[in-house]
């Protein structure tokens, strides 16, 4: 236990460890967000252990300076906010990173979503905001030298993590083919599940196969 938090550096280290503990072998890594922030890096510093990359509303760009002040308020709400200004900043939350079709046609498992981010502990949510956003830091540098054949998945309506830092991502590595979901926001596996299913099933049987 790290009082003061982990960097994405930090999880693709674990990561690479845990796959040669456990002899896995080499892998295909998913990653959704934050999660593909950090198979990016390990990607780039652990490619014997890649056998493809499969990337979902991503970037590998530092955080939009102009956005860092409203998180850092919404940082401090994650903190000290009574419940109810949680609440308001989830629900915030999921009309900037979830598809207004979506929404609009799944309150109830939006309300579940809510529910979950209410349970997770406070400083937790602090030190993986510090991670994905304040010290992230830009790596776009190190895709071109990511060899893994990679399949970038994104919705068109993602607000967080805007399209064209996936076609960005996209173009900059050798070995690439973009995805973008149509109606979908920041989380193309909740809001557009049977597709992207389909597409990381294709890639990885493909893969499999070369």
């Amino acid at each position: 236990y790290d009082p003061t938090g982990w960097t994405l550096d930090d999880l693709s280290r674990d990561l690479a460890l845990m796959i040669d503990e456990l002899a896995l072998g080499k892998v295909t890594i998913v990653g959704q967000s934050q999660g593909a922030m950090v198979a990016l890096r390990l990607a780039a510093r652990h490619p014997e252990q890649l056998a493809g990359l499969v990337l979902i509303g991503t970037s590998a760009r530092a955080e939009l300076p102009e956005r860092l002040e409203n998180w850092r308020s919404q940082r401090e709400t994650l903190l000290t906010g009574s419940h109810a200004a949680r609440e308001a900043l989830f629900t915030t939350i999921q009309g900037y990173v979830n598809g207004a079709e979506w929404l609009q046609h799944h309150s109830h498992e939006a309300a579940g979503e809510r529910a979950m981010m209410h349970a997770h502990d406070r400083e937790g949510l602090a030190l993986a905001l510090d991670a994905a956003v304040f010290n992230r830091g830009d790596i776009t540098h190190l895709l071109p030298t990511i060899t893994a054949p990679t399949l970038v998945i994104v919705g068109e309506e993602d607000r967080a993590t805007p399209v064209e830092l996936s076609k960005e991502i996209a173009a900059l590595l050798p070995d690439a083919h973009l995805l973008t979901q149509a109606k979908t926001g920041h989380h193309p596996p909740t809001e557009a599940a049977e597709a992207v299913t389909a597409a990381i099933a294709g890639f990885v049987a493909t893969n499999s196969n070369t």
